[in-house]
């Protein structure tokens, strides 16, 4: 990920390297925090199971409405 980060922001790739490592530390961040959210105040330990296939399947919908939106053929005005 981090080389097709470096590719696509040619003009500053150390600057993209660096939020997109820090993108991976806030939803690591993020994810501590929702699981101890839920396992404390929500429905409890056994849906940390289903929280965390509900967030797979949202990143893997991100995933693919992104591929398909970058392979669509540009726009010709």
């Amino acid at each position: 990920m981090q080389m097709r980060v470096m590719a696509t922001a040619a003009s500053a790739p150390t600057l993209a390297v660096a939020v997109n490592a820090s993108g991976f530390q806030l939803a690591a961040a993020f994810a501590g925090w929702l699981g101890g959210r839920i396992i404390a105040d929500g429905p409890g330990l056994r849906s940390l199971y289903l929280v965390g296939a509900l967030l797979t399947m949202a990143g893997l919908a991100i995933a693919v409405h992104s591929l398909r939106r970058e392979r669509r053929p540009a726009l010709r005005a």
